[in-house]
């Protein structure tokens, strides 16, 4: 993300941008305006991600189990995404024939089925690491970031053919990132990592 906001501003207004929240208020300062940010995660410590910018005029999806609180607290539009895989979720959707969709588990996999769902042609993938570049996760200036000990962790290709690790998880949230790609052979899809994993399927971004 740290290396991709050149990229962000040369494209605003031309390219849907779509964040998770977790970078939405840096995106904000850096006088990046997202078309819309989607938050899925339970959390009540997540609310962070919106403090001070509750007022922003983003568009934000939230998922139908994310924290009741980012509904209540953010003040702009707001759309709900009605999980597949949660009954409750999907006879809410079905009642009011509403689309739902596969999270994957992360809001990274749950964005992507989003915009796939909506009919998106190419893919950008910006910050999008899947791996702990340097042992740290999370963009810089975000609540999120931290050293994490990266012992115990699997080494795997990176996005320019190094070595990266990465934990189970994020391994896992590749792998499913992999095969919605699959599904979609129509869509171009693009990784502006400079430094994360590898993602096959994916071509890696050359400026």
């Amino acid at each position: 993300m740290d290396s991709s906001y050149d990229f962000l501003k040369e494209v605003s207004g031309e390219k849907t941008i779509v964040v998770v929240t977790t970078v939405l208020k840096k995106l904000l300062q850096e006088g990046i305006i997202p078309d819309c940010a989607i938050v899925m995660d339970s959390q009540k410590r997540t609310l962070g991600h919106i403090q001070g910018i509750e007022q922003s005029q983003v568009p934000l999806i939230i998922d139908s189990t994310a924290y009741w609180e980012f509904a209540d607290r953010y003040v702009g539009e707001k759309y709900i995404a009605y999980q597949k895989g949660y009954e409750t979720a999907e006879k809410c959707a079905h009642n009011g024939k509403f689309n739902v969709y596969e999270t994957g588990g992360s809001v990274i996999t749950l964005a992507l089925d989003i915009i796939l769902q909506l009919g998106a042609t190419q893919v950008y993938f910006v910050g999008v690491d899947l791996a702990y570049p340097e042992g740290l996760s999370h963009a810089s200036g975000t609540m999120d970031r931290k050293q994490r000990d990266v012992s115990g962790m699997q080494l795997i290709k990176a996005v320019h053919g190094e070595q990266v690790y990465a934990d189970s998880l994020f391994i896992g949230y590749r792998k499913w990132i992999e095969k919605k790609v699959e599904e979609y052979p129509l869509v171009e899809f693009y990784n502006l990592s400079t430094c994360g994993a590898d993602i096959t399927g994916v071509n890696a971004w050359h400026n």
